[in-house]
């Protein structure tokens, strides 16, 4: 190869690197955990046409915001296995090699801006942004949207969330005793609130409540979904010995949200948040 030859070779090896720079951002895909991720877009309205971010919280919970084309802003509580759909889509669509920013090759005025960005425990973060233009291979953007979108409507339906206010909860949780372990019955007559638990001895005692506890209990049934609960749960394997549970909790309206288990129990953290708000209330009277 002469001088000649070797000068345009190694010119043309240049131009070849500088494309892929502008195409790609060259990164390496995360090692990290994702602990957060948002997707939006824009157009000239103040508020977004779309808007979604899904956070870990500082208990392990999964977090799902959305803000709508009118500005309200809404979280709800979504299964973790969420953060883990999303992973697989940046790493299946490489939009961790995204540059930071696109824009058109002309100037536009009016149009539409997005975002994308996401944060993993390792302190790596992903950030891209575009006016009126996307990256070349944009499918993992319009995935992830998708998947987000559908996600929201189903965790935003409150169809089945009774109505009224809340009359009675009841809540029971049996070993291989005769005795229950766990019990709490709260009740509501004459605008009186009144708890009857089990205490560290295992005697019964019955204290008094403010009015403000049936409404914490109606909102962690809503955020939580627990009255798509199951009507039983078991587990996959017999199981001889090991606990059961009842729950039951009545409303104004005379809705009825029921479940019980036996060795097995819904994977949602909306009961277990209830019993540590009773718990409180009953570990206050205690001193």
């Amino acid at each position: 190869m002469n001088t000649k030859s070797l000068f345009i070779f190694i010119c043309f090896m240049l131009f070849l690197t500088g494309c892929n720079n502008i195409f790609s951002g060259n990164r390496e895909a995360p090692t990290g955990n994702l602990v957060s991720c948002l997707i939006s877009e824009y157009s000239t309205a103040m508020y977004p046409m779309y808007y979604y971010k899904v956070e870990k919280n500082q208990e392990g919970e999964t977090l799902l915001y959305n803000i709508s084309f009118d500005g309200d802003t809404t979280i709800h509580y979504v299964d973790n296995s969420i953060i883990d759909d999303i992973e697989k889509i940046i790493i299946d669509n490489q939009m961790y090699d995204y540059k930071e920013s696109y824009k058109p090759h002309l100037k536009i005025l009016d149009g539409y801006s997005w975002s994308f960005e996401a944060q993993y425990d390792d302190k790596t973060k992903l950030y891209s942004h575009g006016n009126n233009a996307h990256p070349r291979n944009s499918k993992g953007l319009h995935v992830l949207k998708d998947m987000l979108s559908n996600v929201y409507k189903e965790v935003a339906d409150t169809t089945g969330m009774p109505n009224g206010t809340i009359t009675s909860f009841s809540y029971i949780e049996n070993g291989t005793t005769a005795e229950p372990y766990v019990f709490y019955e709260m009740r509501t007559e004459n605008n009186k609130i009144t708890l009857k638990y089990i205490n560290d001895d295992g005697k019964y005692k019955t204290i008094k409540l403010t009015s403000d506890i049936t409404e914490q209990i109606r909102k962690t049934i809503k955020d939580y979904r627990i009255y798509k609960y199951k009507s039983h749960y078991s587990p996959d394997m017999e199981i001889l010995d090991g606990y059961s549970w009842n729950l039951e909790i009545k409303f104004s309206s005379g809705k009825v949200i029921h479940s019980s288990g036996s060795n097995a129990r819904p994977n949602n953290k909306g009961l277990k948040k209830i019993l540590n708000i009773l718990d409180e209330k009953t570990q206050k009277t205690n001193y």
